[in-house]
């Protein structure tokens, strides 16, 4: 099953208005994107210039952008974020599910000093990319297979656009490595990814087993 992420957060459209609920000059209110930050500065300045679109991320000659543009400008870089993040999720969803050491492996962001993976059944946190790494190695030694793995309850979270979070809970089935039977498994995570060099990565994951109720 594939995560749904939450609805996009609107951005304001009308320039200046001080009527409660919408947008103001200052406002953060569309701080939920880099994008959305530096047209909020870019669009108040008369005569402004932007460089290219939020597909682009600045790149490109120079050109106007009007104000009655921003909205889109702001709704088209929040909405690729999170199609993006929602893309890294069904990644780590997919490779789960097929045991790909590579596909998950490659969530993270390998050169983050502060790396940390917390899963349920371990008593001390997994640190750093060799660790992980090592983890994701030995998915298999454990696994002889997988066949189900599905996301639920899935929220996004972006945080001042160059970090982003992620909660959801999972359900796992497979079949042991040693012969034993089935294996079943469920979850909450917590996943933190940040931006880098304008790709979303994984820095820090916390899973812990369900509560009784």
């Amino acid at each position: 099953m594939s995560p749904r992420a939450g609805p996009v957060a609107a951005c304001p459209s009308n320039e200046g208005s001080r009527e409660v609920g919408r947008w103001s000059p200052g406002s953060t209110a569309c701080g939920a994107s880099p994008g959305c930050i530096k047209a909020d500065a870019f669009f108040r300045a008369p005569g402004a210039t932007m460089r290219g679109g939020p597909s682009s991320l600045w790149g490109g000659p120079p050109r106007s952008i009007p104000w009655r543009d921003r909205e889109w400008w702001c709704m088209a870089s929040v909405d690729t974020d999170r199609q993006q993040l929602t893309a890294l999720l069904e990644q780590y969803r997919a490779g789960f599910e097929a045991l790909d050491v590579a596909k998950l492996q490659a969530l993270w962001d390998r050169e983050y000093p502060q790396l940390l993976y917390v899963p349920q059944e371990r008593a001390k946190a997994v640190r750093g990319w060799m660790g992980i790494a090592k983890y994701y190695d030995g998915l298999r030694a454990h696994l002889a297979r997988a066949t189900r793995m599905t996301l639920d309850d899935v929220t996004l979270d972006l945080m001042g656009g160059e970090v982003a979070f992620a909660f959801f809970t999972y359900h796992f089935e497979g079949e042991r490595a040693d012969g034993t039977g089935p294996f079943t498994n469920d979850g909450r995570v917590s996943f933190l990814f940040h931006r880098k060099a304008g790709t979303w990565k994984a820095i820090h994951y916390h899973e812990s087993a369900p509560g009784p109720h």
